[in-house]
């Protein structure tokens, strides 16, 4: 019979669920332990974003002084802790540049008026660049 693989969701189970002791652990599952990730995945569930805070102070080398402490305090529960990922779209950089040459901004700028601007202004203004269909639609890439 194979066994699981050890890895980073095996370890939350343990912390949240299973309540497996540190001392426990075998060797491989230690060495699987990476307070960042722990600190990253715990701390998407609004309810434990304290105790993360809190756990952040202890140095990233203590992993079992890390493990430890989110043991004894994340409750017993069945989570799910989903990784929230960023909602930021890459925007071509030439079409962030053709808007601030166009608006008179630093792209920074730009970067804040696209939501209000709409896809449909964007491709107007492209218009009065003379590009071709394909470059336009290259630009749009990602709007």
């Amino acid at each position: 019979m194979k066994s699981k693989p050890v890895n980073i969701f095996t370890i939350l189970d343990y912390l949240t669920y299973s309540k497996k002791p540190y001392e426990q652990l075998t060797d491989e599952e230690k060495e699987v332990i990476n307070p960042y990730m722990l600190h990253r995945f715990i701390s998407m569930n609004e309810n434990y974003v304290g105790i993360t805070n809190l756990a952040q102070n202890f140095p990233p080398t203590e992993k079992e002084k890390i493990y430890k402490f989110y043991l004894e305090f994340i409750p017993k529960n069945k989570v799910y802790l989903k990784y929230i990922k960023s909602n930021k779209k890459n925007l071509n950089s030439k079409l962030l540049e053709i808007l601030s040459n166009y608006f008179k901004v630093s792209s920074r700028e730009v970067l804040d008026y696209i939501p209000l601007l709409g896809g449909s202004i964007v491709k107007e203004i492209l218009g009065n660049y003379n590009l071709e269909k394909k470059e336009v639609k290259e630009l749009l890439k990602g709007f």
